[in-house]
């Protein structure tokens, strides 16, 4: 049904999901935000880019909210976080942009 790659790629896919469910009890937003990007592949994938620059700027910039906005509500979760993000979309859409790998 599956290449064995696609295979051991969902695999993979349900360790991580399940270990960032399982952290994210334990650890702070940001933190988890951290391990996502490292784990998941994100920052590698970046680094690797062409447009690494821009990329490492958009995240930055998306670090440096959470980071204000955790500091704001020490107790901030990620559904909350998400829910701030989409209400800012809803608020100022030309203010988004859509960051899109290019292939």
């Amino acid at each position: 049904m599956f290449e064995p790659a696609s295979t051991a790629a969902m695999k993979t896919l349900s360790a991580d999901l399940e270990y960032y469910i399982k952290e994210s009890v334990n650890i702070t937003l940001q933190n988890l935000f951290e391990k996502i990007i490292t784990r998941g592949g994100i920052l590698a994938y970046i680094l690797k880019s062409n447009e690494k620059t821009w990329y490492m700027q958009v995240l930055s910039s998306l670090f440096n909210f959470l980071k204000e906005e955790s500091r704001k509500n020490p107790s901030l979760g990620l559904k909350d976080f998400i829910e701030k993000i989409d209400l800012l979309k809803i608020m100022y859409p030309d203010n988004f942009i859509e960051v899109t790998p290019k292939r």
